[in-house]
């Protein structure tokens, strides 16, 4: 199971939650540009 990880917007500046599988989210702010996913924490192997 792949934990859950926070990205941040650098159009709004909103933060995200998304699946530390994700490469890349979309944000609500609708700016039109995707937010690249950087997980905060190294993942448990």
């Amino acid at each position: 199971m792949t934990p859950n990880v926070k990205v941040r917007c650098d159009y709004c500046e909103k933060w995200l939650v998304v699946d530390g599988n994700t490469e890349y989210v979309a944000c609500e702010c609708g700016a039109g540009f995707a937010v690249t996913v950087t997980p905060i924490a190294t993942p448990r192997a």
